[in-house]
């Protein structure tokens, strides 16, 4: 089972950048403007310039960069990344998937949307839990069909249908095999949607 690790691996060259906008820790970014960075988006070429890396301080926000928080980006060599999926074989080549700079398959060859190559297998099957319905402003979520899968310390995205409408959350609790708390207040609601676990796995990033 996944849990939030440090996304920091091998003897990577890392530069700070200041946060435009969120960012969650182990996503690709971005420029925005001069010495500022956002989240990287699902596009033909992201034009990545690395991988946030994990703050020695303690943010506000669980795993999560603040704007105007200054954060250090893994510009080369060995990370640790968020994936949607997890099926991942180590050689895999991986390109971004959303609006939050994860990544998923982008099959046996690296291409323009390439950002990066799997080092290790990420896991043998992909967790999603369906009928969640949550309210904005609170931490409780509730799912039709089970949530065993899951448990505290797992990040999760709250699939709102699209990026605009989804938000990535930490379980706090999990208190029946349909109900569940996170560690803060939601900003979204959901009715009838999905949850699904991320997965950790360590890339080679490809400049």
């Amino acid at each position: 089972m996944a849990r939030p690790t440090t996304v920091t691996q091998g003897n990577p060259y890392i530069k700070s950048y200041v946060a435009a906008a969120q960012i969650l820790e182990g996503t690709f970014v971005k420029r925005s403007a001069a010495g500022t960075v956002t989240p990287c988006v699902d596009e033909t070429q992201p034009n990545h310039l690395g991988v946030a890396a994990s703050h020695p301080i303690e943010q506000d926000a669980l795993y999560k960069y603040a704007q105007y928080d200054l954060v250090p980006i893994i510009i080369n060599g060995e990370a640790k990344v968020w994936t949607l999926e997890g099926d991942i074989t180590a050689g895999m080549y991986l390109l971004i998937v959303n609006d939050f700079g994860m990544c998923a398959d982008d099959g046996d060859k690296a291409e323009a949307s390439t950002v990066c190559k799997a080092l290790e297998d990420a896991a043998s099957a992909s967790y999603t839990t369906a009928g969640l319905a949550a309210t904005a402003g609170t931490k409780a979520l509730t799912v039709t069909s089970t949530a065993d899968y899951f448990a505290e310390g797992d990040l999760v995205l709250l699939d709102g249908g699209t990026d605009a409408t989804s938000e990535i959350a930490v379980i706090d609790e999990i208190l029946t095999a349909t109900t569940l708390t996170v560690k803060e207040n939601l900003a979204k609601t959901y009715s009838a949607k999905n949850m699904h676990l991320l997965v950790q796995c360590e890339v080679e990033i490809i400049p």
